[in-house]
């Protein structure tokens, strides 16, 4: 089994620990890389493509897919197909990362949580579809 090792915010690399990136990230991410500053750790993965990078969930808004603690794994944008009902990273205008599930209805893009607590957002101008969740790791498999 080949170990990548992911940046949290975590971009993965061969072979090695990738980083695990924070919540906030630079006004123009992912248009370039990410500094040290923005790195929260590090994680191995195995079997994942060099673009994965990774985020620790924060909050309960995608349970019960995605649970507080748990490590969302994610292609950038391009990189795979983003379809209806898909898990997507969203920078916010705040350049917040979300896990929100996308949402098609005839022309019109929304943002849902799992959790019903949290409301459906109707993306504007300051929002960007940052990648696709291919992945989840569970804390409680580390």
């Amino acid at each position: 089994m080949r170990l990548k090792k992911v940046r949290t915010f975590l971009k993965l690399t061969q072979m090695a620990p990738d980083q695990i990136i924070s919540q906030n990230v630079p006004s123009n991410f992912p248009d370039t890389s990410l500094s040290e500053e923005h790195v929260d750790g590090y994680i191995y993965v195995p079997d994942l493509p060099e673009e994965a990078i990774a985020i620790r969930v924060k909050d309960d808004s995608m349970s019960p897919a995605l649970e507080y603690g748990d490590y969302a794994l994610f292609l950038p944008e391009g990189k795979t197909e983003i379809r209806s009902g898909d898990v997507v990273v969203v920078k916010n205008e705040w350049n917040e990362l979300m896990l929100r599930r996308y949402r098609e209805k005839d022309v019109e893009v929304y943002l849902t949580s799992d959790n019903p607590r949290y409301p459906t957002v109707r993306p504007g101008e300051g929002y960007r579809i940052v990648g696709k969740v291919v992945k989840k790791v569970s804390v409680r498999d580390l």
